[in-house]
């Protein structure tokens, strides 16, 4: 499968259906059992960036610092399968974060 077609399905889960040939059994909801994968990536990157702004979800706290990793990861998914530099614009993203 495309990495692009992948990828599209992790980030958008309004619109994107899961990518095919995933090797699910028939009797599966892929959508579902895709929505569990979506979810664990998402908390994934969350803690990715939590580790390396500690400051920052002491300053307003891990409910707070969640949400707004969360609006900050979908438009700015890992570029690499290294995540050691994910989050390097995320201080500029929480300096035109509104709330």
């Amino acid at each position: 499968m495309p990495a692009a077609a992948s990828d599209e399905a992790l980030f958008d889960c309004e619109t994107e259906p899961p990518p095919p040939g995933l090797g699910a059994p028939a009797t599966a909801d892929l959508r579902l059992r895709f929505a569990v994968h979506r979810n664990n990536m998402m908390a994934g990157l969350v803690q990715t960036l939590a580790a390396r702004f500690p400051a920052v979800v002491k300053i307003v706290g891990a409910e707070f610092f969640n949400a707004m990793a969360r609006t900050f990861v979908l438009p700015q998914p890992p570029r690499s399968p290294l995540l050691a530099h994910y989050g390097d614009a995320f201080p500029d993203f929480i300096d035109g974060f509104g709330p």
